[in-house]
Formats: C-alpha cells, sequence, structure tokens
C-alpha cells in the first residue's frame, strides 16, 4: 500500500508539472494575446460561457490542486514511517504555499478570476494580468517538479 500511495503522489506532481507548463505554451499564451488585444468578447460571449456550462473550473480544481494534494496527504499518512518527512510535507503544501504566498499576493488570483469568468479588465488591470500570467505559472510548474524531484529521490 505504501508503494502505491507514493506512485500515485508521483503520480499527481507528475500531472500538476505537466498542467502548469501545458498553459503557459498553450491556453496562457492565448489569454495574453487576447488581453493584449483587449479582447474581451473572447471572455464574455466564449470562454466565461463554456467555463460555467463545462463546470470547468471544479473539474480543473478537482484535479490540480485538489487531487494533488489529496494524493500528496494519501502519501504522507501511509509513508510518514517509510520515508523522509520534508518531500512529503512539502508535496502536501507547495500548492497552498504558492497560492497564500504568490498568486493571491500578487493580485493576480482576483484578476485572473474576473477575465475567467467573462469580465472586463480595467487598464491596472490588464497590467497586473499581463504582468503575472505567464511567470506565476512557470513558477508553479518548478515547484511542483522541484517537488516531484525530491519525492521520487526521497528514499
Amino acid at each position: 500500500m505504501t508503494q502505491v500511495a507514493h506512485a500515485l503522489n508521483l503520480l499527481g506532481l507528475g500531472l500538476s508539472v505537466g498542467v502548469a507548463c501545458s498553459y503557459v505554451v498553450t491556453l496562457g499564451a492565448l489569454f495574453n494575446r487576447l488581453v493584449r488585444q483587449r479582447d474581451w468578447d473572447f471572455f464574455s460571449e466564449r470562454y466565461g460561457p463554456f467555463r460555467t456550462q463545462t463546470k470547468a473550473k471544479l473539474k480543473y480544481g478537482l484535479i490540480t490542486p485538489a487531487g494533488q494534494i489529496l494524493l500528496a496527504l494519501g502519501s504522507l499518512l501511509a509513508n510518514w514511517h517509510d520515508r523522509p518527512l520534508a518531500p512529503q510535507a512539502l508535496a502536501v503544501l507547495v500548492f497552498p504555499l504558492y497560492y497564500l504566498l504568490l498568486h493571491w499576493p500578487s493580485g493576480f488570483a482576483r484578476v485572473e478570476e474576473k477575465l475567467n469568468s467573462g469580465g472586463r479588465l480595467e487598464e491596472p488591470e490588464v497590467t497586473t494580468y499581463l504582468r503575472w500570467n505567464l511567470p506565476l505559472h512557470v513558477v508553479l510548474g518548478l515547484l511542483y517538479m522541484a517537488t516531484f524531484v525530491s519525492c521520487a529521490l526521497a528514499v
């Protein structure tokens, strides 16, 4: 059971690395382009309704971060006595720490939610979005990767 929990933790972390990196080169790059062009209709008429109708926010949240955190917590509970504690605890805390120390304080979380819900951004919000969107997701991907490596090497 402990090996399965550890493998699932690595799977969740690996998936989270992939989601963050994929976002940077696909949807994140597209969103930056659309924000630079002030194409608010895309967000209000297409993306916002799509996100609502498909429950994309909920589904995404269940995979990462919530799913990853639950897999990491399960691995921590199963392996606390067999594997080094720090990498396992980091796997549980990596997203909450990122969110509380970077995503939310930067002001990006509020602006991102407004845009993704179909709202039109004001000029200061455009600046915040373009300043933080891709760099924050790169940092998140790197944090997940470092956590993945530390957990994979923790024997």
